[in-house]
């Protein structure tokens, strides 16, 4: 939807005729137009913030390519709809463009001002242009998108909080506040999953751009404030900021932020906790919960190594992550579990991959370790329960896509030429995929290959080594090889139903048991229980299998059952068995409720 048009930089004194026409032409334009046909490899901006005044200035250029088979006459730029373009030129001069607003939750107003440039000749494939650009306005958290879908304003602020004042400034990149030029197709949030992907697939496209920042601060009110002024980008923190140079390179997929706040400092190892001056026994809380998670971390990843931060968000903000920064409210962290944060954070200093589903998954799987080490592995389970919910609202929207295939696989190596990623979780970068799916997924191999081989694994990889999807397989394989450990099912199975393909989860149900009273058994069991689990799903998996006598006794195996097929498993036991269940929440599935039935009466 397309509001509130202006032309900008058009030629004067030449007619209303020509002007109509030109018009026209470019109004014509707006519903034919390739926004996703040119990628932008390189910014050089300078910023200019007034917190006082909420505002950004931005001056600056911006390199676009023509990644699409045939020239293009028009380009886009797109940037926050609390923003005004205020000049566009190529080569000193002025191009000519249209501005109008253009809806799309990329951005937290909910929509976009966008500049449609037309180029006297057009733009061939793989040729590039730069373009110097100036915009200005204001950033102030704005939950429009959210609370349009329904969302109340004050959970809808606490999710998009970005903004800029004098007490606290911190804004993000696109997908949250488009304050650097992009260009997208409309998405909403009625749709998450579509959001999500469309914004994974911008940022894979765009992971090889460069991003330079020049930032300068406006003077404070009070000039004895220590602010800090913080990047994800590759700058060091400097107390009482007043300008900074930030650079990305490459952008890669993370979304660049800023903040500017009064923050104190504490450190420990790699971990800085940069935290709001009346929260010193928050942060030295959370100090303490990282030096407990430690060992664990180094046993399982090896010895801390990046630098990373926890900054301190206000108590009402929910919590994000950009590259080595996390930011999160200390209070939060203090009323739930900081060991799992910190195990988080210092898997990142520990261990660090170019593929989303090993460096955010191992990350996450770090946090569920801890839990694991606290409170045993029960409560480790009821932890991956509580992420079922998401992963299969993910999981069906994406079965709902027109025209997916769940043995669809792009093979994606790391590289510079790479199209856009499919949902496959290797080349995925949607947070419920890299974070939830990619936890289940290292459990399941913990549960097949056994801690040693898991921990000799990753004590082995090597980020700069990683060219191609396989490269962890075949270094688990390795490890599990040099060890005799002999999973049942294989890894190249396993890989290519979880990992390679996105092929949803797989769905257990018990297709029947037949129970036969045994005699003259010399290990003094009385009873067999055969039990066929049905899989109707598209992965298979190697699921538990239980059977019980009431409380008095139970009897477990692991069995492998394949997508759309049957497996069989015989168990024993002393007590007459009353109840089967299947699988004891470490696989993921689509449909729980059918994991349990009675056991059959013995056979005469």
């Amino acid at each position: 939807m397309t509001s509130g048009w202006r032309l900008v930089a058009s030629p004067a004194n030449r007619g209303a005729r020509i002007f109509l026409c030109v018009l026209c032409v470019l109004c014509g334009s707006i519903f034919a137009l390739d926004r996703e046909a040119f990628t932008f490899s390189d910014y050089k901006l300078n910023l200019q913030l007034d917190p006082a005044q909420h505002a950004l200035a931005v001056t600056g250029t911006v390199t676009l390519r023509n990644d699409s088979a045939t020239p293009q006459k028009n380009a886009v730029l797109q940037i926050s709809s609390s923003l005004d373009w205020q000049s566009i030129k190529l080569a000193g001069k002025p191009v000519l463009s249209t501005i109008h607003t253009y809806e799309s939750d990329v951005d937290h107003t909910g929509s976009l001002s966008e500049a449609v440039i037309s180029f006297q000749q057009p733009i061939g494939p793989a040729q590039s242009v730069t373009l110097e650009v100036a915009y200005a306005g204001k950033i102030e958290p704005d939950g429009t998108r959210l609370e349009r879908i329904g969302t109340p304003k004050p959970d809808a602020l606490a999710s998009d909080w970005d903004g800029i004042s004098s007490d606290f400034t911190a804004f993000r990149g696109a997908g949250y506040v488009a304050w650097y030029p992009i260009s997208q197709t409309a998405v909403n949030l009625d749709e998450p999953a579509a959001l999500s992907r469309a914004l994974w697939q911008w940022r894979w496209r765009e992971r090889a751009a460069n991003l330079e920042l020049h930032v300068q601060i406006a003077p404070a009110t009070d000039p004895t404030n220590a602010r800090m002024l913080i990047s994800s980008g590759d700058a060091p923190t400097s107390p009482k900021a007043s300008n900074l140079d930030v650079a990305f390179h490459p952008l890669a997929t993370r979304v660049p932020i800023l903040v500017l706040g009064e923050f104190q400092s504490l450190q420990r190892g790699p971990l800085e906790i940069l935290y709001f001056s009346n929260d010193k026994e928050l942060a030295q809380r959370y100090s303490a919960a990282s030096s407990s998670v430690a060992p664990l971390i180094k046993d399982w990843f090896g010895e801390l190594k990046r630098p990373v931060a926890l900054v301190e968000l206000p108590a009402e903000s929910q919590p994000y992550e950009s590259g080595p920064l996390f930011f999160e409210s200390l209070q939060r962290i203090a009323a739930a579990n900081g060991s799992i944060t910190a195990a988080h954070q210092l898997a990142h200093s520990a261990f660090v991959s170019p593929r989303p589903w090993l460096q955010e998954g191992l990350a996450h799987f770090a946090g569920v370790l801890s839990v694991e080490q606290r409170s045993g592995r029960s409560s480790a389970l009821e932890y991956l329960h509580r992420l079922l919910p998401a992963l299969i609202e993910f999981e069906n929207a994406n079965l709902a896509v027109p025209g997916a295939n769940p043995t669809q696989y792009a093979a994606v190596a790391i590289g510079p030429s790479q199209s856009a990623p499919d949902t496959a979780l290797a080349n995925s970068g949607d947070d419920v995929y890299t974070r939830d799916k990619a936890i289940f997924v290292f459990w399941m191999l913990r549960d097949l290959l056994g801690d040693s081989v898991m921990k000799s694994a990753l004590a082995k990889y090597k980020p700069e080594d990683d060219k191609e999807p396989s490269y962890f397989q075949r270094l688990l394989e390795h490890e599990a090889k040099a060890a005799r450990v002999y999973p049942k099912l294989s890894l190249e199975q396993f890989f290519d139903d979880w990992v390679y393909r996105d092929r949803g989860l797989p769905e257990f149900s018990v297709a029947s048991t037949y129970t036969r009273k045994l005699v003259g058994s010399p290990n003094g069991n009385n009873y067999g229980v055969t039990v066929t689990v049905q899989n109707s799903g598209n992965a298979g998996a190697e699921v538990p299998v239980t059977i019980s006598a009431g409380e008095r006794e139970r009897a477990s195996q692991r069995l492998v059952v394949p997508a759309k097929a049957q497996a069989s498993v015989r168990l024993f036991l002393v007590n007459l068995p009353q109840q089967v269940t299947i699988n004891d929440g470490s696989i993921p599935e689509m449909d729980m409720s059918n994991n349990s039935a009675a056991v059959s009466r013995p056979a005469e």
